[in-house]
């Protein structure tokens, strides 16, 4: 699950490396793929939405 996200989950894109997960708490993370959790152990706010 992604528990980093504190508003709904709209849209996953993702490689065999990564997924990227962007919400409606206007944040987009990036997740360690093989170990289904953040690459550095934190969540990496990116972009805000428009």
């Amino acid at each position: 699950t992604l528990v980093e996200h504190t508003g709904r989950v709209f849209r996953l894109q993702f490689d065999e490396f990564q997924i990227v997960s962007s919400s409606h708490d206007d944040t987009i993370l990036i997740w360690d793929f093989l170990n289904c959790a953040p690459p550095d152990g934190t969540p990496h706010h990116m972009l805000p939405y428009e």
